[in-house]
């Protein structure tokens, strides 16, 4: 997937949430930022590609869940699986 350039900054962002989640550790944290960021650039440049959760498991929860709004849920697990 290629990425916009509008929207580096927005990844640049989240990456950063990620990392100060993930960590105590300040060296990890400025470590694994670094190396995030220098692979967007990557992607932005186009020597690099997003290519999804590659080697990821896909979650089996089906726990029901109560809703808290009267709201149509628009996007559910079952909505969603073609996607």
């Amino acid at each position: 997937m290629a990425m916009r350039p509008e929207c580096h900054p927005c990844l640049e962002r989240l990456v950063d949430l990620a990392v100060e989640l993930a960590t105590p550790d300040p060296e990890v944290r400025r470590q694994a930022y670094e190396d995030a960021v220098a692979f967007l650039k990557l992607v932005g440049a186009g020597r690099a590609e997003i290519v999804g959760a590659a080697g990821a498991e896909v979650s089996g929860d089906a726990q029901d869940v109560t809703e808290i709004s009267s709201a149509e849920r628009v996007f559910d697990r079952t909505k969603m699986s073609g996607w």
